[in-house]
């Protein structure tokens, strides 16, 4: 009986917190890429950001991530490695020529395509709202 009475307020628990940690995420990813501190990222910051997340990965620092080295980096966290919207064979939706690693200019041209899918409003910076958004997409 006691149990049939604590489901639902858990339930009501998550229900209540699960939008509290979206922004969470969001906010700390901005303050993550915002260089500046101007509560904005910039196109600039997106893509040096997305550049020192693929140098960090390059283990054997010959300037191309393979998946073995994403697998190692992200332990787990989603990093468009094995996503089911690429096409097939491609090992990463960065990895343009399908050759099944991600070079610096692969990472960069693709930060650059994400950056403008992510910039809702087209002002050139991306806000806490659109990378919560942005994240939300993502898990969909």
């Amino acid at each position: 009986m006691k149990s049939q009475k604590i489901i639902p307020l858990v339930a009501c628990g998550l229900a209540l917190a699960l939008p509290a940690f979206a922004g969470t995420d969001a906010s700390s990813k901005l303050k993550k890429l915002d260089a500046d501190g101007d509560g904005r990222v910039s196109r600039s910051e997106y893509v040096a950001g997305k550049h020192d997340k693929i140098q960090r990965a390059d283990s054997n620092r010959d300037g191309v991530v393979t998946p073995d080295e994403a697998a190692a980096t992200t332990s787990g966290k989603k990093q468009g490695w094995n996503s089911s919207d690429k096409p097939p064979g491609q090992i990463n939706k960065a990895d343009a020529n399908n050759d099944g690693q991600v070079t610096q200019a692969e990472a960069s041209a693709a930060a650059q395509a994400s950056f403008d899918k992510i910039d809702a409003n087209a002002d050139g910076f991306l806000s806490v709202t659109e990378l919560e958004a942005a994240h939300k997409a993502a898990l969909k």
